[in-house]
Order: structure tokens, then sequence, then C-alpha cells
């Protein structure tokens, strides 16, 4: 029967294997590193659905072939190889990466004289070269879709950092709301928020509950970038507060933002949370900054 289901079925998939010959013919991917048109490659979608379970795949830490699989429609495959994934040694209170390879985690100069209101800080990998193309094209590009791979990054550093340490919240950081409106989004809380989706294919259990509201940016500050360490702590001091902090008493907050730079956000965000009764504070950003 040329009308079976099979037969239509089969068909249908030629005639959208064809269409996306053309399409990546006709229309190439701009790479957002090196700026260069790339044809089209099986991305993401494919990967998770055929040749890697879903479930495996956020179990793994952050890799260079996993980084290139999810930025398949951003990020051309020689730009991809650029990423860096956070490994140890590293400070094992910041996540701050020694350039040394050798040796086990223990804590950095700044952590052994420097007070930090957050127990441990992880991210997916170094902010530079394509991970730092990626993060500005979400933010300030409106590459929106970037959102669903983007984290799949941070559940995969979630699983993998955080697989023995319980968190009972995610505590997005938050923007000021003039900010806000400009953009239109804030690209923390859209990320995290796919964890939803994420559970529902088969991924293992993410934490239970996202307080979006537990913190609030009173006022707005100048953006941190080209700031010293003394500037950026200046420059957020006082500039949060409590929001719905009921939800976050006596509960293991997961802190997550884009960048870890010199930590001066998320020490401010962990002071008051724990000013306001969070057991513990842990920090994952999608970057680290070296």
């Amino acid at each position: 029967d040329l009308m079976s289901p099979d037969i239509t079925d089969a068909s249908r998939r030629v005639s959208v294997r064809i269409w996306n010959v053309f399409k990546g013919a006709l229309f190439p991917l701009t790479c957002l590193m090196c700026g260069q048109f790339y044809l089209q490659r099986p991305g993401w979608r494919n990967t998770f659905q055929k040749s890697v379970p879903f479930k495996e795949t956020v179990q793994a830490p952050p890799s260079v072939s996993l980084f290139g699989s999810l930025m398949a429609f951003y990020v051309c495959p020689a730009c991809a190889q650029q990423f860096t994934p956070i490994e140890s040694p590293c400070c094992c209170c910041c996540g701050l990466m020694f350039k040394s390879r050798e040796g086990t985690d223990h804590l950095c100069g700044e952590c052994l004289d420097s007070k930090q209101y957050f127990g441990m800080a992880r991210a997916v990998g170094v902010y530079d070269q394509a991970l730092m193309a990626v993060i500005h094209g979400f933010k300030y590009g409106e590459k929106v879709g970037l959102a669903a791979p983007l984290s799949i990054l941070l559940l995969s550093a979630y699983h993998h950092f955080w697989h023995d340490r319980p968190v009972d919240v995610v505590v997005p950081v938050p923007l000021f709301g003039r900010r806000l409106r400009k953009r239109g989004f804030n690209q923390v809380y859209l990320a995290i928020k796919y964890w939803e989706d994420r559970k529902r294919q088969g991924a293992p259990p993410t934490p239970p509950a996202v307080a979006r509201e537990a913190l609030r940016r009173k006022r707005s500050t100048p953006p941190q970038t080209g700031l010293g360490r003394r500037d950026r702590m200046q420059n957020v001091k006082n500039a949060f507060e409590p929001g719905a902090s009921h939800a976050i008493v006596e509960k293991r907050v997961l802190l997550v933002d884009d960048v870890y730079t010199t930590g001066a956000t998320v020490r401010e965000c962990a002071k008051i949370l724990l000013k306001e009764g969070a057991e513990t504070v842990d920090v994952l950003t999608l970057a680290r900054a070296m």
C-alpha cells in the first residue's frame, strides 16, 4: 500500500532531510565567535534524541564535545574547540581553575585571606573564547534560543559538581527592573526555568524549586565590565535586598548567575540569603573568569 503510514512517515523524513540540506546551503549559519558562515550540521536536538540518552548526557561533566553539540547552530565546529571546561585542580571554594594542571583541589590565596559567604562556587567553563561569545550573544545579541542549550550545560555542571551535595532551592541573581524591561528577560532565570522541561525528558532530578523572588535588585548598577575588584565590590554594595525570603529559610540554596569574575555579586547575594535564614549558599555560574 503506497499510502501506508510507514511509507508516509519515510517520505516525510526524506523531505525534511532534503529541506534541511537546501536550507543549510541557502541560509548558512554565522558563528558567534569568528563571524564566518558555516553549513548546518546535526545539532543538540538530534544528539539527545538519537545518539545519546538525555539522562546520560546531563550526568556527564561539561566537555568540548558536549559544548560543540549543544552550540551546533551558533558556533562553528572549529571555534567550538575553543571551549574550556572547568576541571580539577581548582580552588575547592571559589572554583578558580589553577594554571598548573597537576595536584589536587585546594584553597586559593584569596579564599585563604578573605571571608566567603558561599560554601562552594563552580562554573561550566572558562570565560573566554567560545563561551564568552555565546554568553554575549545570549545577553546582548537577543539570541534567546540559546537559553535551552545553556540550560543543559548548567544542568550537566550541577549534576557533576553537586551529585553528593544536596540542594533545596535555586535562586537566580536578579536584574534591576529598568534593565529587565530593556532586555526583555533575565538571562539567568530564562536558562534555569528550562530545567523543568529537562526533567520531563528523563533527566535526573533537579532542585525541587526555583525561588525567583527570593532576591531583589533595589538599585541600578553600572556594568561590572572593566572594573577592578575593589570597584566591583563597591558597585554592588547594598544593591540587593531580600524578597520572598520565606522560600529560603533553613534551605540549602543554589545561587545561579551567568559569570563569576571577582565574585562581588554572588558574595553580596549570598550574604543577604544567609542573613535571611538560608542554611547554606552555593554558587553555580555559566562561566568563571580566570
